[in-house]
């Protein structure tokens, strides 16, 4: 019999599989096939419905970098509740206020799911270009709702290349990288394979758990060009959502990921 992670990684696959179908029709419908066989997805999905109703009635985030942005109703790949809370990756909050206050002339968004980071950086740098990569069709689909829904203007494309980061950073004096992409960072953020990195101040999302050793050796990478700060995972307390009840806060903001460290890599 499966584990409950083979469960909910197939559950997932699916889930992604017919959004990418036909994005507009196949996120409801992805979520309907799962009701229908997943009796305790089902039940996920109807408690977080009614976190988020009481969190944000106005399907805004609440608090940090991002506070104010208007919200999709979908999310690709993470928790909603999380990013509605405001206490999405909470451990680099600081460090994203900080690249935002350098002011980059382009953020260039490596796996920007829904857009959280693309439209939120668009938000709050309205004179900076911003370019979103997500290879899944829906996830481009609904980084372009978003943009809209927000009223700012995001570059969305799909599969990042060596070459297109490359020519974003060369036209850019103060490039910034947001990088989420699953452990594929290890092979898209090389500056040996990308000189215009050596630039960028980046923002990278590790994962040791699919790629082993791949935090070290970016670290060894930048370390010629860049300083390089690691930011391990921590808990949040109830505390951060006082209306809620407090397993329902814990729930808001459980962002379901494995134990990672986050790089904050600043040009010296």
């Amino acid at each position: 019999m499966p584990t409950n992670r083979t469960t909910a990684h197939r559950s997932r696959k699916l889930r992604w599989w017919i959004e990418d179908v036909a994005p507009v029709a196949g996120i409801p419908a992805a979520h309907a096939a799962l009701a229908l066989t997943r009796s305790r997805y089902r039940d996920a999905v109807r408690r977080e419905r009614e976190i988020a109703r009481r969190l944000s009635p106005d399907q805004t985030v609440r608090q940090g970098p991002f506070a104010g942005l208007r919200y999709v109703t979908d999310v690709a790949a993470t928790p909603l509740l999380p990013k509605l809370a405001g206490t999405y990756e909470l451990e680099v909050a600081d460090a994203t206020e900080e690249l935002i206050a350098a002011a980059p002339d382009v953020v260039i968004d490596l796996g920007s799911a829904e857009g959280y980071y693309a439209v939120g950086l668009a938000r709050r740098l309205p004179e900076t270009r911003v370019v979103a990569f997500d290879t899944r069709r829906s996830a481009r689909w609904l980084t372009t709702r978003m943009a809209a829904a927000n009223g700012v203007t995001v570059e969305v494309r799909g599969t990042a290349t060596h070459a297109a980061i490359q020519e974003l950073c060369v036209r850019a004096d103060t490039p910034l990288v947001v990088c989420d992409i699953d452990g594929a960072e290890d092979t898209m953020i090389d500056p040996t394979l990308i000189p215009g990195l050596r630039r960028a101040a980046l923002l990278i999302e590790t994962h040791d758990t699919y790629v082993a050793g791949v935090t070290d050796r970016l670290v060894n990478r930048l370390s010629s060009s860049h300083e390089v700060q690691r930011i391990p995972m921590r808990k949040r307390p109830p505390e951060l959502l006082p209306d809620l009840r407090v397993d329902d806060a814990l729930t808001a903001m459980d962002e379901r990921r494995p134990e990672q460290l986050w790089l904050v890599a600043r040009p010296r």
